[in-house]
């Protein structure tokens, strides 16, 4: 399965249509996934870069829903992927720069 595409989310909740925590896990199995304190988490290593195109690329996610959280983790991966010139295209103009 490609998680880093937008579509990740759906694919996520298989046939019951429902996106559980342990399928985020098992999903995006390099971030570290858990619930606290009614709001879902992921966290991986990596560093955080405070300015430039750089800077869209998180090591901490939350969300309310695991839903949410699979759409967040799947447009980090997304970025993680991108070229240099790609994610600086992105960080200038939006996502509609590299939109197919």
């Amino acid at each position: 399965m490609d998680e880093g595409t937008p579509q990740a989310a759906v694919i996520l909740a298989g046939e019951s249509g429902e996106i559980t925590l342990d399928a985020v896990r098992e999903t995006f199995d390099e971030w570290r996934v858990f619930e606290q304190n009614g709001r879902c988490w992921a966290m991986r290593s990596g560093s955080v870069t405070a300015h430039g195109p750089r800077s869209l690329i998180q090591p901490l996610a939350w969300a309310l829903t695991p839903a949410g959280l699979a759409e967040q983790l799947s447009l980090q991966e997304w970025l993680r992927r991108m070229t240099p010139d790609e994610l600086e295209a992105v960080w200038r103009e939006g996502f509609a720069a590299v939109a197919p």
